[in-house]
C-alpha cells in the first residue's frame, strides 16, 4: 500500500484526514441517536441535513482513498 511508503509526516497528515473522518461519523451518529420526531417539515430538514452530513464523509472517504492509492 502507498500508506507504508510513505514518509512520516505524510503519516501524521494521513491520521489527521482519518480522525477528521472518524469525529465526523460519532457526530453523525451523535444526530441521529438524538433526533426527536417533531413533525413533517423538521423531519424533512433533518433528513436534508443528515444526507448532506452522509454525502460529504463519503466525499471525504473518497478524497482519501484516491489520494493513498
Amino acid at each position: 500500500s502507498k500508506l507504508a511508503t510513505e514518509t512520516a509526516s505524510n503519516k501524521v497528515k494521513f491520521q489527521k484526514e482519518i480522525d477528521s473522518l472518524n469525529a465526523k461519523n460519532v457526530a453523525l451518529k451523535s444526530t441521529l441517536s438524538n433526533y426527536k420526531e417533531e413533525g413533517k417539515a423538521k423531519l424533512n430538514t433533518f433528513k436534508a441535513r443528515l444526507q448532506k452530513s452522509i454525502d460529504d464523509i463519503n466525499k471525504d472517504i473518497d478524497t482519501y482513498r484516491n489520494e493513498h492509492k
